[in-house]
């Protein structure tokens, strides 16, 4: 099926990802209806965009095949893939040029292209060690014990040997990671600044060491697939805008001592606290690290650099964690703090449903604030995206939970 997709962009089939972005720019560029006046050049760009589209997210169709229960559903399915595919070429075509390449690269350049990259490769990774788990565990016990039951193991490993092996290539590389070290280096290590801007973050103070940088995004519209029983995905409409917050020497230092000064608390209550439960240590840890970093701030008379995370949002699911570390705990054996035994059902419930908790209770108890707002009012480049509709994460499973929490320590 996908054949006639590679003769489209004029490539060999199986061409690798960066041989498809590659040919697609440079048709694009030939036949975008902007830069090209032939009448044909509009459908031209539609039916390459099309072929980019299904090519480059080949690895999504081969899943849906895969789960698919029958013939006719696997063929359903595809039909729905390209008919989407065709909806996004359509929407690229309305584009102006200029602005269709700048939301083409928008996604890579603001690292969370390489970010999700690393979490599949990650993902992909630990499928692999589990098939081998799955397969090597069973031998272990058959040695070790004598114990022979626990080879049927060995059906759920061939069923993910089968699956890794069917998806082939693809499996071991599913991408391209947008930036290279040398590039790393020159995202993460900027000139500092020369003074003439004011500081942010500390009054009466130039701009003379490195900029905070600061992504923030907006979504226009989510889209919602199914394909087959078990495949599913979401699409996220965005724009994305990067700001570098100008910073003085002295904010630098304070913020990066407050950094240091959480990461440390952490560390020192989970090896030193006497508490048997780790989950406790870590909270307390949190709560010294925020409260020593809150103290150096209000001492040196400097502003915090993520304040924008503090949202009506964030602030209740702190509130619905630390009331579920308290109902779980296990109090009769005060002083010592340890959990009960459904404490790891609820960190898992928590992590997968937290946002829906607060979608409901924002949209009962709340119905004309908006929660996603930071609570604190921010300094003009952020207040200003803010006062746009830009929020700085998407709110959805186990991300929510995890960036703000490390854009809080770092």
């Amino acid at each position: 099926m996908l054949e006639e997709y590679y003769k489209i962009l004029g490539l060999k089939k199986g061409a690798k990802e960066e041989e498809i972005k590659t040919a697609y720019r440079l048709l694009a560029k030939k036949y975008h209806p902007d830069l090209n006046d032939d009448p044909d050049a509009h459908e031209k760009f539609i039916e390459i965009t099309e072929a980019y589209e299904i090519l480059i997210n080949k690895t999504e169709l081969k899943g849906i095949k895969l789960t698919a229960q029958s013939r006719a559903e696997a063929e359903r399915n595809y039909a729905y893939f390209k008919k989407r595919a065709r909806e996004h070429a359509r929407e690229a075509a309305k584009m102006r040029y200029e602005h269709l390449k700048k939301e083409h690269e928008a996604f890579q350049k603001s690292g969370m292209h390489d970010l999700f990259l690393l979490f599949n490769y990650l993902l992909h990774l630990s499928l692999v060690l589990f098939t081998v788990f799955l397969f090597a565990f069973p031998v272990y016990l058959a040695i070790t014990y004598n114990y022979f039951f626990m080879f049927i193991l060995w059906i759920v490993g061939g069923f993910l040997a089968w699956f890794i092996i069917k998806q082939g290539e693809s499996f071991y590389k599913p991408g391209t990671f947008f930036y290279n070290p040398s590039d790393l280096k020159k995202l993460f290590i900027e000139e500092m600044g020369d003074g003439s801007l004011p500081c942010v973050y500390c009054e009466k103070k130039g701009a003379n060491s490195f900029p905070f940088k600061l992504g923030m995004m907006k979504v226009h519209d989510i889209q919602l697939n199914f394909f087959g029983t078990i495949w599913h995905d979401a699409r996220y409409k965005r724009t994305y805008k990067k700001l570098n917050i100008p910073r003085s020497h002295k904010a630098f230092s304070v913020h990066f001592t407050g950094s240091v000064l959480k990461l440390a608390s952490i560390i020192l209550c989970m090896i030193l606290l006497p508490f048997t439960s780790h989950l406790w240590r870590f909270f307390i840890g949190v709560l010294i690290g925020g409260g020593l970093s809150t103290l150096l701030m209000l001492i040196t008379g400097t502003r915090s650099k993520n304040s924008y995370l503090l949202t009506g949002n964030v602030l209740i699911k702190i509130v619905i964690w630390a009331v579920a570390l308290l109902i779980l705990n296990d109090w009769s054996y005060y002083p010592d703090l340890r959990t009960n035994e459904y404490m790891m059902a609820a960190i898992g419930i928590l992590l997968f449903f937290q946002d829906i908790i607060v979608e409901l209770i924002t949209k009962i108890f709340f119905k004309s604030i908006n929660f996603t707002r930071p609570l604190i009012h921010q300094p003009g480049p952020i207040q200003k995206l803010v006062d746009e509709g830009y929020q700085s994460y998407l709110d959805i499973p186990v991300w929510s939970t995890l960036f703000p929490f490390i854009k809080w320590i770092f």
